[in-house]
């Protein structure tokens, strides 16, 4: 970083400090800081009944970026919600677990070189650097995500303003942040065996570079994404935080990891929904770049 990037960073640093104070934090609540991605924000969520039944009779408060409001909301034990326009980078300053003050919740923050190059380790997953972190036993429940009856019909309508036809559409979601993608060329040959098939395939990303060409373009809000993905009945997606999400979807939902190796094992050792205990009907596959990855996918669909 050059020394405007340090500067403007810094004023983010003191911005969101002085944000915080605003917000008249009280010993009433524990608040936690989601920092990075959809699926860690909800890992947090869903393990705020566990950490307070272990810990306290406090209540707890997420702090979430603006695109993760309706993560909060789909959770019973989290009590209340703060939006944050910009997030620190000097995370290492809210390490502490106390009520009243502000605690960033990431295995990339505790200990000195952080939890991370745990994942993968002798079955060790990211839901159970979590628990690590919150020092929560770890056969703790997970709390699901409940979505209400307003967002529900929200989500049929917006289906059906896009002419998808009920159960037999197949949603592709070819964008991730943080785990690497699928070359492009799997998501054409692949969407167009769908549509050969007599499948509606549609593609949801938010990047327009992301689009499968030939699919029907569509977007939905995360309050909306297990409603939705309910709807079209198949999910085909690049593990990305989404899935996270999709996991407790009725939805037929079939995963792809990229073959990558990281920290203490492969992506699918690190996150896999199955192992993490989310999903143990989600399919899943790895990424290796042939023709053999699309033939077993069209094979495991209705005909």
């Amino acid at each position: 970083m050059n020394k405007i990037d340090i500067l403007y960073q810094r004023i983010i640093n003191i911005r969101f400090y002085l944000w915080f104070l605003i917000k008249r934090p009280t010993s009433n609540y524990y608040y936690f800081l989601c920092p990075y991605g959809i699926g860690d924000t909800l890992m947090v969520a869903m393990l705020a009944g566990a950490f307070k039944k272990n810990h306290c009779n406090k209540k707890i408060c997420l702090v979430v970026k603006k695109t993760h409001g309706d993560i909060p909301d789909m959770f019973t034990k989290v009590d209340k919600k703060l939006i944050c326009k910009e997030i620190p980078n000097d995370l290492d300053k809210y390490n502490t677990f106390s009520n009243g003050s502000l605690t960033a919740v990431h295995p990339s923050i505790y200990f000195e070189k952080g939890l991370l190059p745990l994942l993968g380790y002798k079955g060790i997953t990211l839901i159970d650097l979590y628990k690590i972190i919150l020092k929560i036993p770890m056969d703790s429940v997970l709390e699901r995500p409940v979505i209400n009856s307003k967002l529900i019909l929200s989500a049929k309508h917006k289906f059906r303003s896009f002419n998808l036809k009920k159960n037999k559409t197949i949603i592709l979601a070819p964008e991730a942040n943080s785990s690497g993608m699928v070359n492009t060329s799997f998501w054409i040959k692949l969407s167009k065996n769908l549509k050969e098939a007599g499948w509606t395939v549609c593609t949801m990303s938010q990047n327009p570079r992301n689009y499968i060409k030939g699919t029907i373009k569509i977007n939905f809000d995360l309050s909306e994404a297990i409603p939705f993905s309910e709807e079209a009945g198949y999910v085909i997606s690049v593990r990305s935080g989404l899935c996270d999400l999709l996991a407790f979807s009725r939805a037929n939902l079939k995963i792809i990891y990229p073959d990558e190796y990281s920290y203490g094992g492969k992506l699918i050792d690190q996150v896999s929904i199955v192992k993490m205990g989310f999903n143990s009907s989600t399919e899943e596959y790895i990424y290796n770049k042939n023709d053999f990855l699309t033939n077993e996918i069209m094979k495991h669909l209705p005909k």
